[in-house]
């Protein structure tokens, strides 16, 4: 009786329940698969002030799906006040409330056909939305719509951050009684590596002409040099720039500029940025005159992955210091001394890495501040706990914000949201936040590839000038802060991401295995008295290959080890393969059992290479002889005679090869063709012995037939 009266209860609870939550509860439309794109043109304003009225977004909207959308509208929401670090991170990725403030939704189109655009444009009074508080507040623009077969849905929605400096309609609020000290890194480096082969003393061949687009008018490079040139009459917000620069990419477009070939499917073609390079080397050169400029890694090298690049049984630390330690082609080509001893490298800050940078010179890394954990504020240097390193934390909540860009949303189009957000980032971080109320450093870093349009860029600067008036932020440069002393200590700290993007065993085998043969192939060589190369230089290429295919870039870009590692290997084959076996034009006859085979061996490199003839598919064949190493002249052919016997008359087949004395593979295989009438010593001792034993067991049995017929008369 007890049990049927809690189960009557529990169902009279659930009714209930149901019934008045679903009273309570607004009905919200589901979101629909990706069916329509969303690319913002313009928010005007980008802040609020005591002076704003209303708040304007234009864009348009394409249908992506393959159903036609009826009865597109778009409306604006807003949600609270951000008062937490965490908050502002659930904000910029779009999973806080936004229903604080509600506008009226706006038609946008009645119909939008598959592959149809449409402009959108929303002005929302800002009595629609009344701040109580100065502030940064999450914005969503939420577009609605009927797909065909279907019911009204969620089609896009857009979120980014809305910076309140004052309360519109109320009087403008006093300066702040601090500022933030603002640096920021501007990043100039490519998105991925774009070098398909590069010899030594030999034409630049990319993969693409992606480089081309990237310094033409709206590329993205172009746009970040552009950008920057057009606050370079406010020398107090230029002073606080600090150009963030690839080596890698400063050769690669300086070879551009000498003329260069581009890979397709069949022979390679000029390419079309020579003169692109050349003006965008000149705007650069201009523009980092007598400024602060630190160097990343060349190519942008995960240091971490090179630290796990072996050779033999200990990690291969050449790799790492070269990759550090690039910064000779920015004093050359860009007239420019970076900042001593310093460097802005990417991924964890693990001991090998510490300790083989420390090893190469450096003094002072750039990093993500939640990749330091210290119990001090980690806004100026701090010493590196175990190391003589110093480090400089750059803000991760800012450069979080302006990453949106790179996080792929099929819905939206990101690149031209973080800059907005960047700006949000800033102003919280200058007081907007709560408990800001000693902003001291502000270091930030925008991505590494950043791709916001150049409209973007420039009014995130001009904004920033408009912060510095308001007394939130006073730029400062950034070098002063490299090179001051640290003010506190700090241990490395391993965020989630490093341990979702850790390189796997099969990546870090298959480095390991290039940078064997690399070693290898460079112990064979030496240098020749006619050409006078060095075997490292020869190979550079190869291991500059090597690091490129450890850049950050390949994180995000996909494609696998193949893609990362392929134009590596690519220029360890096209080296290994100048050395190798003439492929015979005739076959061969052996005038006798035991004669020596006449091998070409052919060395089209301009050093010294030591080989070591191999024999294999011989069957019939066998090497009288251990075969002796032999060196090649650079530039040379040189026979070989390598003494074989044949063990059978015919003809036969032998494949001849060559390797360095370590094993590492050169060139192709040469396939002779042999005949022989005569029999190899071996084999005619091998007859005779058998001939004598089948002699002698024939008159063993004829001696007993005979003497088995004498028995039988007696």
């Amino acid at each position: 009786m007890k049990r049927l009266a809690a189960t009557c209860l529990t169902i009279c609870f659930l009714l209930v329940q149901g019934l008045f939550g679903a009273q309570a509860a607004q009905p919200q439309p589901r979101q629909e698969p990706s069916r329509l794109r969303f690319d913002v043109e313009q928010m005007n304003p980008r802040v609020l002030t005591s002076t704003s009225t209303t708040l304007n977004i234009s864009g348009k909207v394409t249908n992506i799906g393959d159903r036609k959308l009826s009865k597109l509208q778009v409306r604006l929401q807003f949600g609270e006040r951000i008062t937490t670090d965490r908050q502002f991170t659930e904000s910029v990725e779009g999973t806080t409330p936004t229903d604080a403030s509600v506008s009226q939704f706006t038609e946008v189109t009645d119909v939008l056909e598959p592959g149809a655009s449409a402009p959108l444009n929303i002005t929302v009074p800002l009595t629609t939305f009344k701040p109580a508080k100065t502030g940064v507040f999450p914005l969503l623009v939420n577009i609605n719509g009927v797909p065909e077969f279907g019911g009204q849905a969620r089609l896009a929605a857009l979120n980014m951050l809305l910076p309140v400096l004052g309360i519109p309609g109320k009087q403008a609020p006093d300066k702040q009684p601090k500022a933030a000290q603002l640096s920021i890194l501007w990043p100039l480096t490519s998105t991925v590596p774009h070098v398909a082969t590069w010899p030594f003393h030999s034409q630049l061949t990319l993969d693409n002409d992606q480089l081309a687009d990237d310094l033409d008018q709206g590329g993205r490079l172009n746009s970040l040099v552009k950008a920057a040139q057009t606050i370079q009459d406010d020398p107090k917000l230029f002073t606080s720039l600090c150009f963030a620069v690839d080596p890698d990419l400063i050769s690669v477009v300086d070879a551009m500029s000498g003329g260069y070939l581009v890979r397709t499917g069949g022979s390679p073609v000029t390419g079309r940025g020579a003169e692109l390079a050349k003006r965008w080397l000149a705007s650069l050169k201009q523009l980092v005159n007598g400024h602060c400029i630190v160097p990343l890694p060349f190519a942008d090298a995960d240091l971490s992955v090179l630290s796990a690049v072996k050779n033999g049984e200990q990690a291969d630390s050449e790799l790492v210091t070269k990759a550090a330690s690039q910064t000779a082609v920015l004093e050359r080509v860009l007239n420019a001394v970076p900042v001593e001893n310093t460097l802005w490298p990417d991924g964890p800050l693990d001991s090998a890495t510490l300790g083989t940078l420390t090893s190469a010179g450096i003094k002072t890394i750039i990093t993500e501040s939640n990749r330091v954990q210290s119990t001090e504020q980690l806004d100026a240097p701090v010493a590196l706990a175990g190391t003589d390193l110093h480090v400089q934390p750059v803000d991760s909540l800012v450069s979080s914000a302006l990453s949106v860009g790179d996080k792929p949303n099929n819905a939206a189009a990101k690149p031209a949201v973080s800059a907005q957000n960047g700006l949000a980032a800033i102003a919280y971080r200058a007081g907007l936040g709560q408990g800001q109320t000693n902003p001291g450093r502000l270091v930030v870093a925008p991505p590494r590839r950043w791709n916001a349009p150049l409209p973007e860029l420039i009014t995130m600067l001009r904004t920033l000038t408009d912060y510095t008036e308001r007394g939130m932020i006073s730029p400062v440069s950034l070098k002063d802060s490299l090179t001051s002393n640290p003010s506190a200590t700090a241990e490395p700290n391993h965020t989630s991401q490093d341990l979702a993007t850790a390189p796997s065993a099969d990546f870090t085998g298959a480095l390991t295995d290039i940078d064997t043969s690399i070693t290898n192939f460079t112990s064979a060589m030496t240098v020749d008295s006619t050409a006078l190369v060095k075997p490292a230089e020869l190979v550079a290429p190869i291991r500059d290959g090597l690091i490129r295919a450890t850049s950050s870039a390949w994180r995000t870009a996909g494609g696998g080890i193949p893609a990362a590692t392929g134009n590596a290997r690519g220029e360890l084959t096209n080296l290994t393969s100048q050395v190798g076996v003439v492929n015979p034009t005739q076959r061969f006859s052996l005038t006798s059992g035991s004669s020596p085979l006449p091998v070409t061996l052919s060395n089209d490199l301009p050093v010294a290479v030591t080989v070591q003839v191999g024999l294999a598919n011989s069957t019939g064949l066998r090497a009288l002889d251990e075969i002796a190493p032999r060196s090649i002249p650079a530039n040379a052919k040189r026979q070989q005679l390598v003494p074989i016997e044949a063990l059978r008359a015919g003809r036969f087949t032998v494949d001849v090869s060559l390797s360095t004395p370590s094993g590492t593979r050169l060139g192709s295989t040469a396939k002779f063709e042999l005949s022989s009438n005569e029999y190899g010593t071996l084999t005619l001792i091998v007859t005779i012995v058998a001939g004598a034993a089948l002699l002698l067991l024939s008159s063993r049995r004829i001696y007993r037939r005979i003497k088995e017929s004498k028995a039988t008369r007696v």
